[in-house]
């Protein structure tokens, strides 16, 4: 019983070995992939590129970096001649974020902003007023012309014959930091914006050149008297047309006003048509048409003849609501009721086939088959039926043709 008691315990303690060997591979399989884990996470991945220990930029390799710098220096010596370039220049290796790595344009700007260059430069003077600062001459001329090439393009010019900057231009040697001087683009653009917002431009450019534009010749209006027709009335013969020509003009143009207009030629595209009106002088058989005595008190605001295109058959006497109507003759009521367009509406029939008319009545006083004296009230201003307002409507028939009212109404 000893013996297999005692066997029994060794095999306990072996297992128990095992056991211990196995957790201690967990643990440095667990620390290896940890450590991995951590490693690869905080691996530095860039570099931070400082100028006099300000960060200017964040780049994956340096040797990018070091491209654009010795394109960026190239460029500095070749506009302002051999200067000495801040060397004060670090790198560093760390890890950076990929949505914070630098752009080139950036990496360029930066540069040029954080060096502590100063450089002899041209202080560009339009009529003695700065208006920029540039590398050198041919470089303010190159702004001049890109100025000229957009007023230019905003002319719409048939053909350019001329264009020039008005200012004089004059350059003054400036010492300043190289961050202050600007390239072409920059101060062109900037010089065109503080035109636009200022009264007094800085720089003006004058362009001459021909423009063809198309005319309306407006049709003439004839009047033709005409034995056909009685005295008041009128008759749109022929409507007329317009017609159209071209003109060549020479333009002057500063910066986007125009300042001088000259026209060089004309043809005309098509002959304008006269609108003809017939005007009757024909005298009634009938009797002669009297003198109508006050309809209502107001002012005449629209006349007998054509209005907005149409044939408007009467006059138009402007008054308040109420204001009465009196006949304007005597007679017998032929109808006094709503009628399309008129609204309420007045119709007296008098001696001689003549016929007065009341429209846009508030109120009818009469009926029909009414014998009416000159001068009775028979009814009230209004503005019933098609009407912007209130006003009496008054025509006059004779043998059932519209006339002019006017000549015949009491003075």
């Amino acid at each position: 019983m000893g013996i297999l008691t005692k066997a029994r315990g060794g095999k306990n303690l072996s297992n128990l070995d095992n056991n211990r060997k196995f957790l201690s591979i967990i643990v440095i399989a667990v620390t290896i992939v940890c450590s991995y884990i951590c490693y690869s996470t905080n691996k530095a991945n860039g570099y931070q590129i400082t100028i006099g220990g300000t960060p200017i930029a964040y780049v994956e390799d340096i040797e990018t970096f070091n491209i654009i710098k010795a394109d960026v220096e190239s460029n500095i010596k070749k506009r302002f001649g051999k200067i000495n370039i801040d060397r004060d220049i670090q790198d560093s290796r760390i890890l950076v974020d990929e949505s914070f790595f630098t752009s080139e344009d950036d990496i360029r700007q930066n540069f040029i902003n954080e060096n502590k260059i100063e450089v002899t430069a041209l202080s560009m003077l339009s009529d003695s007023k700065e208006v920029a600062i540039v590398a050198n001459e041919m470089e303010g001329k190159a702004v001049q012309e890109y100025i000229v090439k957009y007023y230019i393009s905003k002319a719409n010019l048939q053909n350019v014959k001329e264009s020039r900057v008005v200012n004089n231009i004059t350059y003054v040697k400036k010492k300043v930091k190289l961050r202050q001087v600007q390239d072409v683009e920059g101060a062109a653009v900037k010089i065109i914006n503080t035109n636009y917002s200022s009264n007094k431009p800085l720089v003006t450019v004058e362009i001459k050149g021909n423009v063809e534009a198309k005319e309306v010749i407006a049709a003439a209006t004839v009047i033709n008297n005409s034995n056909d027709m009685l005295q008041g009335q009128t008759k749109v013969q022929n409507e007329g047309k317009n017609g159209l020509k071209i003109i060549n003009k020479q333009i002057a143009i500063q910066n986007r006003r125009t300042v001088g207009e000259q026209v060089i030629s004309e043809s005309i595209v098509e002959k304008p048509e006269n609108k003809i009106i017939l005007k009757g002088i024909k005298t009634s058989n009938t009797s002669v048409v009297p003198v109508f005595s006050t309809l209502s008190r107001g002012t005449i605001t629209s006349n007998f003849g054509e209005r907005w295109g149409k044939m408007h058959n009467g006059i138009d006497i402007g008054a308040p609501t109420g204001t009465p109507i009196y006949a304007s003759m005597e007679g017998v009521v032929s109808y006094a009721k709503w009628e399309d367009g008129y609204g309420k509406v007045i119709k007296i029939e008098h001696s001689g086939k003549i016929e007065t008319i009341y429209g846009h009545c508030s109120v009818i006083s009469v009926r029909e088959g009414q014998k009416i004296k000159s001068g009775q009230q028979i009814g009230k201003v209004g503005s019933t039926g098609r009407s912007t307002g209130p006003h009496l409507h008054f025509e006059v028939r004779l043998a059932g043709t519209p006339i002019n009212p006017v000549p015949y109404l009491r003075r």
